[in-house]
């Protein structure tokens, strides 16, 4: 009965040590768990806070020209743009702009005459007066683009403003989106009624045939004054199937180039806006930039390369690698 006695003793002892010890080792857990929780937290805000900046200074290009998209140009000017803009305001918004169009090799040469801005915004949004059509608007290059052309539309010669081909997206029309855009601060060098004037806003998609429009839209936009097409809209994932970047960037390509065709302008130019990759392995230099000439895919056919693209693939990867294409 003593022996029995010591060894329930010793086991409840034991029993004791050890849930003490596990209390011990779920509190160090616990600890542990939220220390590691706190140091992580810490680490994401201190990178938020810190890496972006970090990064903007990195990247030279970004870094330098970022300001044109996220900041009006007009907010350190002092600018007031009223309703009823004079030649001379207009003239001091347009001289005063911090935009890409002050850049070496994009600026508009000087006229030595310009449209004055004395139009009614009724006369603005006529048929007759010359437009732009672009795709790609809500992109980063798109979007910049629109602001430039709206800006600078009279020593561009586009006074009635832009056509945009929009689509859809995520519950959104392409109307809502647009008028998004339209309320950021890079584009308060508009009135509201400008912007609803000398923005048209058509829904469609550029992969489609006649770009996914409605027979009325498609209809009206071949009648209309337009000078030029700029085409931004395309697809820049690295991971992206080659049928879906056929589709997204050749297919939609093709659909512009045609509807230029279609338009009543025939004079009508039509520009491509194109990646940093279209010229394969090859580089340049700040003093000498590749050429804006067309990539040799020789010996490989561009219309054998669209089709594998949407098919067997075989022969466009083969072509991808043998040129030196990164996607």
């Amino acid at each position: 009965l003593a022996h029995l006695e010591w060894v329930f003793s010793v086991f409840g002892l034991f029993r004791s040590n050890l849930l003490k010890i596990a209390y011990c080792c779920i509190l160090q857990t616990v600890r542990m768990l939220l220390l590691s929780t706190g140091i992580c937290l810490a680490i994401t805000l201190l990178l938020c806070q810190y890496m972006g900046p970090v990064y903007l200074k990195s990247s030279n290009t970004f870094a330098k020209y970022c300001n044109m998209v996220f900041e009006s140009p007009f907010c350190d000017a002092g600018i007031e743009v009223e309703d009823d803009d004079a030649e001379g305001q207009q003239k001091k918004i347009f001289m005063q702009s911090k935009s890409a169009l002050n850049l070496d090799f994009t600026s508009v040469p000087q006229r030595n005459t310009r449209i004055p801005d004395n139009s009614s915004s009724l006369h603005e949004c006529s048929g007759d007066l010359q437009k732009a059509l672009l795709t790609g608007v809500t992109g980063f290059v798109g979007t910049l683009l629109m602001r430039e052309l709206l800006l600078h539309r009279h020593s561009l010669m586009i006074p009635g403003g832009v056509v945009v081909i929009v689509r859809s997206k995520r519950g959104k029309s392409a109307q809502e989106r647009i008028d998004r855009l339209l309320s950021h601060s890079m584009f308060d060098f508009l009135t509201n009624l400008q912007k609803a004037s000398l923005v048209r806003v058509v829904e469609g998609d550029v992969t489609l045939l006649d770009c996914g429009m409605h027979d009325a839209d498609a209809k009206s936009i071949r009648t209309l004054n337009i000078s030029h097409v700029f085409h931004c809209a395309a697809a820049v994932s690295f991971t992206q199937t080659m049928e879906d970047a056929a589709v997204s960037n050749i297919t939609s390509s093709l659909q512009m180039r045609s509807l230029t065709r279609k338009l009543s302008n025939k004079n009508a130019k039509f520009v491509y806006i194109s990646t940093a990759f279209v010229h394969g392995c090859e580089t340049g230099t700040k003093t000498e930039p590749l050429p804006e000439t067309l990539f040799s895919l020789h010996p490989y056919d561009p219309l054998e390369l669209y089709k594998s693209m949407l098919g067997t693939q075989s022969y466009a990867s083969a072509a991808m690698n043998a040129l030196g294409f990164p996607n």
